[in-house]
């Protein structure tokens, strides 16, 4: 999830930043994602604006080094949506020819059962439970099963990545600038949902036209030292706190 910090108060300079539309963003935030190193750790930036958020879409950036069947076409795998609770299905990406991807649930409709992986035997991915088969497009060409696959929107970013995107996989964060202690430190203050066994990083930038994301250390108290860079989701939602040391900015929540 992306945030623009609001101004510093009392005389701070304040920053005039003009909102991108949400599809201007989808593209800029997802660039930085695929190419920020950390993605080796499948971290995960959320494309969503709070303000003009109007679902729980998120992307989910699948690097393609590190699945090298899908360097092939016909090329498919089984993986996990990283972020998302383990009751959620995993998903199956194919690649077919000149280069378009399809991502499905591996859920199969007649029993719930994991779809199995395309074959170029076959052509097909079969259901190991009761022998139904789909194209990888999520398509039903055999039953017992009557409903095609669920089919996620993928979009091939470069020759390395893609991005998916997957409803229930964003969530919203708020926040807002806070003044603490005594002497009125200026912090500020962010709020999201958590999942258990995730972990999630608090990462700033001045501004979308220049510089680079740095990821800084919060507080889970609103006096405390701002050292924690890593916070272990528990299913509940978390307030952490940063020290402001810009008037403006932009702030996003990584889950790793």
């Amino acid at each position: 999830m992306f945030m623009n910090a609001d101004a510093l108060p009392a005389e701070s300079p304040k920053v005039s930043i003009h909102p991108c539309t949400r599809r201007q963003f989808v593209r800029a935030f997802c660039w930085i994602a695929v190419s920020s190193p950390f993605l080796s750790h499948e971290s995960l930036f959320l494309a969503e604006i709070q303000a003009q958020a109007t679902n729980d879409i998120g992307i989910f950036p699948v690097n393609l080094n590190s699945y090298p069947v899908l360097r092939n076409t016909y090329g498919s795998v089984r993986l996990r949506v990283t972020g998302m609770p383990t009751s959620f299905p995993q998903i199956i990406i194919t690649r077919m020819p000149n280069d378009i991807f399809f991502a499905v649930t591996a859920r199969c409709t007649h029993d719930s059962c994991n779809v199995g992986t395309y074959s170029t035997s076959t052509g097909v991915m079969t259901c190991p439970c009761h022998g139904a088969r789909f194209l990888p497009d999520g398509t039903v060409v055999r039953g017992p099963a009557q409903l095609p696959l669920t089919q996620y929107l993928v979009q091939y970013e470069a020759s390395d990545s893609l991005r998916i995107e997957i409803p229930g996989l964003g969530f919203h964060i708020t926040g807002a600038t806070v003044l603490v202690g005594e002497n009125n430190i200026p912090r500020y203050r962010l709020s999201f949902p958590t999942v258990s066994g995730v972990n999630y990083e608090v990462w700033f930038r001045e501004s979308l036209a220049t510089g680079g994301w740095a990821r800084i250390p919060f507080s889970t108290t609103p006096t405390g030292a701002a050292a924690s860079t890593v916070h272990s989701g528990d299913g509940s939602a978390v307030t952490v706190y940063v020290d402001r040391d810009a008037p403006t900015g932009f702030y996003a929540v990584a889950r790793l």
